[in-house]
């Protein structure tokens, strides 16, 4: 079944591309923000208690809050790679990739997070 929009159109991407109807592909855009908009892609940052925080690169030094999903958390972490894209691989040297989503991140020391840390052996569980 096609879909469409409200006034009868057919929409261009269907399924797992469907997301790209809602955006405006012939519109002109000069800031960078709406470039990186289009393109879908996020900033974060780790801090050092494992916390995971939304940056905006045209407001240096500050935060915009605190993702505290634990499904998303999971999955962001999960899928956590070297940034190899060559995109902002200065100021974030790691990526998570969700579908047609890019989450650069930057951290204090290490992205690494431990949310289930299970030891076998003396002193552990058995």
């Amino acid at each position: 079944m096609v879909q469409t929009w409200p006034d009868g159109t057919p929409k261009k991407f269907q399924g797992k591309e469907s997301w790209k109807n809602w955006i405006d592909w012939d519109s002109p855009y000069t800031e960078l923000t709406d470039e990186m908009n289009r393109k879908r892609h996020f900033f974060w940052k780790v801090d050092s208690k494992g916390r995971l925080w939304r940056l905006e690169l045209d407001q240096p030094g500050q935060s915009f809050g605190q993702m505290k999903d634990p499904s998303i958390i999971d999955y962001f972490f999960g899928h956590i790679e070297l940034n190899a894209t060559g995109q902002y691989d200065e100021d974030f040297p790691f990526l998570s990739r969700r579908r047609h989503e890019m989450y650069f991140v930057c951290c204090d020391d290490s992205p690494v997070v431990f949310n289930d840390l299970r030891c076998e052996g003396e002193g552990g569980i058995k």
